[in-house]
Parts: structure tokens; C-alpha cells; sequence
């Protein structure tokens, strides 16, 4: 049940790590559910490691704290973001939920604080997973009201209303569309992060992040609008450096991988010669050496095509 740091959840941290995109993420849950929630204070990232060190790769969440004029404690916001349908995310929560707790108990706190917790889900599938830790257990009537109950906030970003969307930061409008566009067909999802890389005015850690998680998971199709989208002179060479970084790094995999597969399927390789080609970072070698491969006699042949001489 250890989740995966993917692609997708590193861009989240990145973008939703920032505490103003973090408030707009929970604005936009809380109106989904449309709940009466008293207004929050700045929300700040938890500096508090809650977690045991041997469940530290259990989690992927983001969690932060704000004080709150209804409750003598902070409380706390807990993300935790889904790109594919999981059965046991709110099991997930719980348990990280358990954790923060846990913490106060051993604190000896006398009232626990409360915890907000929120899925944020960008997948191409409906979610048909529980959404409750009831979920989890045969219905039973003579348990009815016993035993835990824990139902999350829900935030399906392929369903957002598009007036909720609009009211957005053109920042939170950027990364929620480049999550929207990861399993969208349609390439207007991709339009509101475009749009802010267009009329960027400074390069920052999101504008870098957008670029690389749009070349990650756009089609190749896709390239050239991205690349189009960079209208500012001073900033295009930058741009393009990244871009043309993230674009020959695929390439340079697809090549490798090709590489070890064909060696592989006509000759044995060893430990040793499989990273002279994993390692191999020159792109004209890589070619020659699939070209080498279709008449030579021995995978010598071949990998000396990629040895410096």
C-alpha cells in the first residue's frame, strides 16, 4: 500500500505546497460541500514531523495548520492527492490522521485538535472507492452508530463547476489545469496553464514546474503549443533550455531502453555493459549503436560504438 512519489505528486507538493494555493484547494473543497466553515487564519505549512520515520514513505499528503476563532487550537489541513483511483486513500488519512493525534496525546493535551481532510483527485476514471471509513465494513445494522467514522472532503478536479474555476488565482487556475490536462483529451484544460506561462513576467520554481510536468504528461502534439506559449525575448532562451532538456531526456531513455532490449534479445549482456548503456548520455552514440546492432557479430561490435576512444 506504499504509494508511489510520482510525477504527479511531486508536481502537487511543488504547487500546492505554496500556503495561498493551498487556501484557494480548500475555498474550493469547502464549497463542494458547501460547508458553513468559520473563516481560517493563514494557513502555514506544519513544521511538526508527526510522523514515525519507518511510515515516513506511507505518505504523500501536504499538511498545514491555521488558528481558528471557533476552536482554542490550531487546526490543521491535511491534502493528500490521488491521480488514479485508490481504495484505501481514506484509510491513508486516517491513519496519518492518527499520527498527528497521537502527538497531542503524548503532549498530554487535554482536547484534541481537529483535522480537515481533503482528496484531491485528477484521475481520467470516475472515483468509485470509498469515500468513508465505513466503507470498509459489511453494512451491519446492529452496528449501526458504533465504531469509527471518517468521510473526507472530496475534490474531483475534472468536475470543478467552471465558475468556481474562474474565481481562482491565475496561479491555482495554471496548476489545476495542468492536472486536469494529464488525463484530459481535451486541450483546452491545458489552456489556463499556458496562459500563465505566456504572461509570465519573473521565472519561478512553479513556472519551471509547469513547464516540466506539462512535457511530462502532454502528448507529443501538445510540444510546439508549449514551447509557442514562451513570449517573452529575455525569458525564451531559458525556456527553451528546459524544455529541450526534459524533451531529450525522453529521448535519451526511449534510445537506452531500445538499446538493452535488442543487445539483451541477441546477446547476453553483464551487469557492467547494461550501465555502459544506461549511462550513456550522447545521443548520436546511442543512434550509431542501434544501427550497429541490425549486422553485427558480437555485442562487442556494438558497445564500442559508445565508449569514448
Amino acid at each position: 500500500m506504499k504509494p508511489r512519489h510520482n510525477r504527479h505528486d511531486l508536481f502537487f507538493k511543488l504547487a500546492f505546497g505554496d500556503p495561498a494555493l493551498a487556501n484557494e484547494l480548500l475555498t474550493l473543497a469547502l464549497a463542494e460541500r458547501d460547508s458553513d466553515l468559520l473563516p481560517l487564519g493563514p494557513l502555514r505549512i506544519s513544521k511538526d514531523t508527526f510522523v514515525k520515520p519507518e511510515l515516513a514513505d506511507l505518505y504523500s499528503d501536504l499538511l498545514f495548520e491555521a488558528p481558528s476563532s471557533a476552536s482554542p487550537l490550531l487546526i490543521y489541513i491535511l491534502f493528500e492527492h490521488k491521480s488514479s483511483p485508490d481504495r484505501y486513500a481514506v484509510f491513508q488519512l486516517y491513519r496519518y490522521m492518527g499520527e498527528v493525534w497521537a502527538l497531542w496525546v503524548e503532549k498530554k493535551a487535554s482536547i484534541l485538535p481537529r483535522i480537515i481532510p481533503i482528496i484531491v483527485y485528477h484521475g481520467r476514471t470516475r472515483w468509485r472507492k470509498p469515500l468513508s471509513v465505513r466503507e470498509y465494513f459489511v453494512p451491519s445494522p446492529e452496528y449501526a452508530g458504533i465504531g469509527p467514522e471518517l468521510r473526507p472532503l472530496f475534490l474531483d478536479l475534472a468536475r470543478i463547476p467552471a465558475e468556481r474555476f474562474l474565481r481562482l488565482s491565475a496561479e491555482t487556475r495554471a496548476a489545476l489545469g495542468a492536472l486536469r490536462a494529464a488525463f484530459s483529451r481535451d486541450p483546452k484544460d491545458r489552456e489556463p496553464a499556458l496562459d500563465f506561462i505566456r504572461t509570465a513576467k519573473v521565472i519561478t520554481d512553479l513556472i519551471i514546474g509547469l513547464i516540466r510536468y506539462l512535457y511530462d504528461t502532454s502528448p507529443r502534439e501538445a510540444e510546439g503549443d508549449i514551447l509557442r506559449s514562451v513570449t517573452l525575448p529575455r525569458n525564451r532562451e531559458l525556456y527553451m533550455t528546459i524544455a529541450e532538456k526534459y524533451r531529450n531526456e525522453g529521448i535519451l531513455k526511449g534510445r537506452r531502453d531500445d538499446l538493452v532490449r535488442l543487445l539483451t534479445k541477441k546477446f547476453a549482456l553483464s551487469g557492467d555493459e547494461r550501465l555502459l548503456v544506461t549511462q550513456c548520455d550522447d545521443l548520436n552514440r546511442l543512434a550509431t549503436a542501434l544501427d550497429e546492432i541490425l549486422e553485427a557479430d558480437s555485442k562487442e561490435q556494438v558497445l564500442a560504438k559508445l565508449r569514448h576512444e
